[in-house]
This record gives C-alpha cells, sequence and structure tokens, in this order.
C-alpha cells in the first residue's frame, strides 16, 4: 500500500521577524538582480518545569530575484530591526568556495512576497504594506516616501549557471 501513496508537492515557507541584516543588491554575470537579506525569528515560552520565561532566535537567510530583488535593495525601507513577513519557498543552494575541495551546502527562503509589517503602539493594531512577485495585477500601495511601488513580475527560472556562489 504504502508504494501507491503519492505525497502532496508543496514547497512554501511564511516567516515572521525582524530584519537582522541590511539588504545587500547585487547582478549577476549575466545582468540579474538578488539581493540576500537575513531575517531573526526570535520564538518565546514559558518553561513547564520551572516556570522560567524561555527564548530562542533562529536566523534564516532571505534570496530575492529580479524586480523583486532591485525593490527591496532600492527601496530603503527595509533597515536592520524593520518587523517583517516573508512569503516564498526553501531553496538550498551549494557552493565550493575557491581553493578548497569541500563544498558548502545550506537552505535558505526563496522570497515570493515581502510584507513590511507596521505597529500603532496606541491602538494595538498591526497592519503590513506588501510587494508582490506573484501578483502583478494587483495595485499597489504607497510607500512612506509617496512614490508608488512597482508592479513586479517572476521571470522564469533562474539558470543553474547564474547563481552567485
Amino acid at each position: 500500500m504504502a508504494g501507491n501513496f503519492k505525497m502532496f508537492d508543496l514547497n512554501a515557507v511564511e516567516l515572521s521577524g525582524y530584519v537582522g541584516r541590511e539588504p545587500e543588491l547585487k547582478y549577476t554575470s549575466s545582468g540579474m538582480a538578488y539581493c540576500k537579506l537575513s531575517v531573526a525569528h526570535t520564538k518565546r515560552w514559558k518553561d513547564k518545569a520551572t516556570g522560567a520565561k524561555q527564548e530562542k532566535t533562529t536566523w534564516v537567510s532571505v534570496m530575492a530575484w529580479n524586480k523583486l530583488a532591485e525593490w527591496i535593495g532600492d527601496c530603503g525601507e527595509f533597515k536592520k530591526g524593520t518587523p517583517v513577513l516573508v512569503f516564498g519557498e526553501l531553496d538550498e543552494w551549494e557552493y565550493t568556495p575557491q581553493g578548497s575541495s569541500e563544498s558548502k551546502k545550506g537552505l535558505q527562503i526563496r522570497a515570493r512576497r515581502v510584507v513590511q509589517l507596521t505597529w500603532n503602539g496606541s491602538t494595538g493594531e498591526s497592519s503590513g504594506q506588501h510587494h508582490s512577485a506573484q501578483e502583478p495585477d494587483r495595485p499597489r500601495s504607497t510607500v512612506s516616501t509617496g512614490r508608488q511601488r512597482p508592479t513586479v513580475t517572476e521571470d522564469d527560472d533562474i539558470p543553474e549557471d547564474d547563481i552567485p556562489f
């Protein structure tokens, strides 16, 4: 019976946290934009045995490509400490550093949408402004500078030889 089981193919990640490292916008040798940033997610809980408050912070690498990468890198809204919500998929990277025979591997989130969260301390309400690579026809809200956010479309998959590792 186990041989007939078919797993649903789903690779989706939603992560909330704070920008830990400001975005680095770069371009591949063929001119494709990519942007790296890190997001810190802190889990908080109370230890059942001792009642002591506990917390653990996990640092997650996030990579955006193409117009989404350019927007994140150029808009100036994603400073260190900015609360964000990232939608994307897990993506494995691998590269061999120059002069080494051992390859390095890791996981990161390939961003499809990034939401900058805002918090109104007086009302206790939160809201988000987002920029999406999957919803190009949806009208965009304006950023705090008053300029209109650009429409983003995700290009086809990135060629293997264009991955910047």
